[in-house]
């Protein structure tokens, strides 16, 4: 038996942003072609304002809080990725580090080790900043002899 594919389900898996931004659409113009019939009853047929559950201010009303709501949450859904990559970000970045009162930057030979003993070498970039020279003399591997 064949299997049916349908669009919007693998459009959903693929691409959520892009679908979501679809049926909102969707849902808005459901709407506006809902609110036109009301209009249609109310104003030409003779209907009574509220015939269709409320009246025609009612239904404007709703359908521009509608209308508001599907923007604000598709601007939020599309920017909140965004916003939490760079909150990411800023809670990655190191605090700076001072050292006799001056602003010290690390720099560690071999990048990424962790463990071991290290030399300590700090050289003055200027009266406020320094730079230590962190090199790996004794890796943890040679100080705990584990067989």
């Amino acid at each position: 038996m064949a299997r049916i594919k349908l669009p919007f389900i693998s459009l959903m898996r693929t691409n959520f942003p892009l679908f979501l931004t679809i049926m909102l659409i969707l849902i808005a113009l459901i709407y506006a072609v809902w609110v036109g019939i009301v209009a249609l009853g109310v104003y030409f047929l003779g209907l009574s304002n509220t015939w269709a559950g409320m009246s025609m201010e009612q239904w404007l009303y709703s359908g521009i809080a509608l209308l508001i709501l599907f923007i604000i949450f598709t601007l939020v859904y599309h920017f909140l990725p965004e916003v939490m990559k760079l909150l990411q970000l800023k809670k990655q970045q190191k605090k700076p580090q001072y050292y006799q009162g001056k602003r010290m930057f690390d720099f560690t030979y071999p990048r990424g080790s962790e463990g071991g003993i290290y030399s300590r070498t700090y050289v003055s970039i200027d009266e406020n900043q320094i730079i230590n020279f962190r090199y790996q003399m004794i890796p943890p591997e040679d100080l705990w002899h584990v067989k």
